[in-house]
């Protein structure tokens, strides 16, 4: 029978909800926040403002930089005077351009060091031309590589014995005068020269940056792949499914031609690499010799030995553009730091500032003298003068 109302259970109490505690809290905050997130419209791209961006970008790359070439007393030079646009500011395009002028025909040539503006002040090294040179009223002018012809004994046919590379005007202390140059600091200075004419790696050189240069190439392709329009056999302009077929096509092809060139430049690289090891670890030895006081300045010797002897001493006596490699010595695990152009200064991340040990290395001579056991080829008599490559007698 049904129970009476006087005989009713008593209602069971509601469980209590579970107190709030900091993990329960910050799980509902997050999720409140995701609902929050999902339920947001998202903006689209305002085509306005992507055009706007496009031409601004349009317009500063097509900012045309007046670079010339000055002759001897600071007038710029009939037929070598040029207004580039910004994007064409490449030191290998501006090269080519004063190889094609009366510049070239200058008895040492007009190889691209670096630019300097109209007033003299502000220096560009070629790498940095596009971001730094500024459109009119602002102009620049080349400045030649200075070359360096060193005497060089093995050129004198009344002279047979030892020879010895001398160099010469070596400063003691970096600009700043803070720190030594040390030996191991002139020996990577003397190594990046070599370096530099050595054909055995020069080729290694040549072919990494084709590679690069093919890579870059494709990679402009392919992304262009998508807006590309694709034709029949008859010319006509395909579009739907068979054109979107296409294009992919000729992506994958694209992109498998990439990954073979990429291959092969990192083969190059490694191959680069070792032969450059090769090289810094040649036996070089380098001696002090003397020091002027006065000018904080010094000689060395330096002593190339092995299989490579012979050559290593001729790439050396025969270059002429010393000047253009900078030198920042080394310190604690730091090597010492050669190159050209514009010197490291602290701007990206995995690169040090080396602005503090820079050491100027310009007005140094390196010439191959006569050092050793040797002999001369002389006469007493004034009036005769000796010619020809062998000792003869008289």
């Amino acid at each position: 029978p049904p129970p009476s109302r006087s005989n009713k259970c008593p209602p069971l109490p509601l469980p209590k909800p579970p107190q709030p505690t900091m993990a329960n809290i910050d799980y509902n905050a997050e999720k409140v926040n995701l609902i929050k997130h999902e339920n947001i419209e998202r903006p689209g791209i305002h085509l306005k403002s992507v055009a706007r961006e496009k031409e601004r970008k349009t317009k500063w790359e097509n900012e045309l930089i007046r670079i010339s070439v000055l002759d001897n007393d600071g007038n710029e030079r009939l037929g070598c005077t040029w207004r580039i646009p910004r994007h064409k500011c490449t030191p290998e395009f501006l090269q080519e351009i004063i190889n094609r002028s009366p510049a070239a025909e200058d008895p040492d040539g007009c190889l691209l060091e670096f630019l300097r503006d109209s007033s003299g002040v502000d220096l560009i090294w070629p790498d940095m031309m596009q971001s730094k040179c500024n459109p009119k009223p602002f102009s620049y002018y080349v400045v030649k590589k200075f070359v360096t012809e060193g005497y060089d004994a093995s050129t004198d046919d009344h002279y047979s014995g030892d020879l010895r590379v001398m160099i010469k005007d070596v400063p003691m202390k970096t600009e700043n005068e803070k720190y030594l140059v040390k030996m191991e600091d002139v020996r990577a200075w003397v190594l990046a020269g070599v370096i530099e004419e050595d054909s055995y790696v020069t080729k290694y050189t040549k072919k990494v940056a084709k590679c690069a240069k093919a890579m870059e190439i494709l990679t402009k392709r392919i992304k262009t792949t998508a807006n590309q329009p694709v034709f029949d056999d008859k010319g006509k302009e395909v579009h739907g499914a068979v054109a979107d077929k296409e294009r992919e096509d000729r992506y994958l092809e694209m992109s498998r031609e990439r990954e073979k060139i990429e291959e092969e430049h990192d083969k190059t690289k490694h191959e680069l690499e070792t032969a450059m090891n090769q090289r810094i670890a040649s036996k070089i030895e380098l001696i002090r010799g003397n020091v002027d006081e006065a000018s904080s300045r010094c000689t060395w010797k330096v002593i190339f030995s092995g299989i490579n002897k012979d050559m290593f001493e001729n790439l050396v006596a025969h270059k002429t553009d010393w000047n253009g490699i900078r030198l920042a010595i080394g310190r604690g695990e730091r090597t010492p730091y050669t190159g050209r152009g514009s010197i490291p200064d602290g701007s990206k991340p995995f690169v040090p500032d080396l602005r503090e040990f820079l050491v100027n290395m310009h007005g140094v001579k390196v010439t191959r003298l006569e050092d050793g056991f040797g002999t001369y080829q002389e006469l007493d008599r004034q009036s005769t003068d000796i010619r020809g490559k062998r000792f003869q007698y008289y």
